[in-house]
């Protein structure tokens, strides 16, 4: 099977600073803790130490925070 190739990133225009910086806030401040008892059935949990996105201080609160089955 190929794989297609995916678009220039020529064709993309870039994204204007501030609209980036409004994105990173909403990312920064967004909580989505509560959903975690929504979850159910089997969950992969993914982190590191050196992971910039999720590091091993979310490890518990998202280990613990699942619904389960």
């Amino acid at each position: 099977m190929l794989i297609p190739s995916l678009p220039s990133c020529a064709a993309i225009p870039p994204t204007p600073a501030d609209a980036f910086l409004r994105q990173s806030e909403a990312v920064i401040e967004h909580d989505a803790e509560p959903a975690l008892a929504r979850v159910r059935g089997p969950t992969q949990i993914t982190f590191g130490r050196d992971d910039l996105v999720t590091s091993t201080r979310f490890s518990g609160t998202m280990k613990n925070g699942f619904g389960g089955e």
